[in-house]
């Protein structure tokens, strides 16, 4: 695969992406999820995602020719007090990681930080040992 990537905002298609990335053990010990999502808890997070009832922001990294979802960013623990927000990223496939992919979201949401959020400072926490986020 060649190309960029694009974020948009999550749709109710993706729900079966979701399902998959979040109720994946692997991504548990990021995530800090301890137990599999229902499909209707997964649907209800997409609408308040659709509404903006949610205190989280996710994106949908997309790849921008084959537009195949790759994985998600994410603004949370928003403080627009401070201007605030903790980010985490998931590229869900091993295949489709250490390709930029991850980086290149990174850039986009902090565009997306200052101009739709007004978010001046952004953090995440990485495991030790993850020295491809790291990097």
């Amino acid at each position: 695969m060649n190309g960029g990537i694009y974020l948009r905002k999550v749709q109710i298609p993706d729900l079966k992406y979701l399902l998959d990335w979040e109720n994946n053990p692997e991504n548990w010990e990021v995530s800090n999820t301890t137990k599999p999502y229902s499909e209707e808890e997964m649907f209800q997070f997409i609408l308040d995602q659709q509404s903006g009832d949610s205190e989280q922001c996710r994106y949908i990294i997309c790849h921008e020719i084959s537009h195949l979802p790759l994985g998600t960013v994410d603004l949370f623990d928003i403080d627009k007090g401070k201007g605030s927000a903790e980010i985490g990223i998931l590229i869900a496939q091993a295949k489709y990681r250490r390709k930029g992919y991850a980086l290149m979201a990174l850039l986009y949401l902090i565009a997306l930080s200052r101009e739709e959020y007004r978010l001046n400072h952004l953090f995440c926490y990485i495991e030790e040992g993850n020295t491809a986020s790291i990097r």
